[in-house]
């Protein structure tokens, strides 16, 4: 082989070495971008997966705290009075009134023979032969009994239903009356009882009682010493007879 040939074979290898090199080249090229475009991917994919937030524990109600439960004021006594006494006069507005011309049971409570003339109607007399004795009389006439003889029921003289005394507004002047029916048993009373009795009642059974203790020492049937002391120094009487 001559010297010129040699030469171009040595040119030949010399290029194919070079194109080999190149060809290396690319190929590890391809690899390397090949290998960022994964990781590209890879990481946009990992970028993408949205991890789910945890979920908080449900906190546990509190308890609720128990309020103490507040008592309403009471009323003043005084307003419930009030109103008690409010309701009482509606229900007696209510109530039917009483028909003038009623005739109405009086009962006589002196130990003495009792007259009532009317100073509203002329000529109009009741008479009591006396102690429980018993006339009827109009409640109009009532009315003007307790206007111009009020007495009759201050002391008190006479007596009759309850219902009546109450719708004739005199009730009060029978608050300490005692069971007139059976008088007697007045004497019967401890001192201290009779006393007691003696003190609170109103004037008109004071007399009565008199009456009739001076009735019982004439016949003799009240004796007991204790009981007439009693009576006389509480009543500043003399029981003699």
């Amino acid at each position: 082989m001559g010297e010129k040939e040699k030469k171009e074979v040595g040119k030949k290898v010399e290029s194919q070495k070079e194109s080999a090199k190149t060809s290396k080249v690319r190929v590890n090229k391809e690899k390397v971008d090949e290998i960022e475009i994964k990781n590209t991917k890879t990481k946009k994919n990992t970028g993408s997966r949205k991890t789910k937030p945890k979920e908080p524990k449900p906190k546990e109600p509190k308890p609720k705290e128990s309020k103490p439960k507040e008592s309403k004021p009471k009323e003043p006594k005084a307003k419930e009075n009030i109103d008690k006494l409010i309701e009482s006069t509606v229900e007696s507005e209510k109530k039917k009134q009483r028909d003038m011309n009623e005739l109405v049971s009086v009962i006589c409570i002196t130990n003495n023979p009792l007259v009532y003339e009317s100073k509203n109607q002329a000529g109009y007399r009741i008479d009591w032969d006396g102690y429980l004795q018993e006339n009827w009389i109009e409640y109009k006439e009532l009315i003007n009994m307790r206007g111009s003889q009020r007495a009759f029921f201050e002391k008190p003289w006479i007596i009759c239903d309850w219902d009546v005394l109450v719708d004739l507004k005199v009730d009060h002047y029978y608050k300490n009356i005692i069971d007139l029916e059976n008088l007697d048993d007045v004497f019967k009373k401890s001192t201290e009882e009779l006393e007691q009795t003696l003190k609170i009642v109103p004037k008109g059974i004071k007399d009565l009682i008199v009456d009739r203790a001076f009735e019982l020492r004439r016949k003799k049937e009240l004796d007991s010493l204790s009981v007439i002391e009693t009576i006389e120094k509480t009543l500043n009487i003399d029981l003699s007879i």
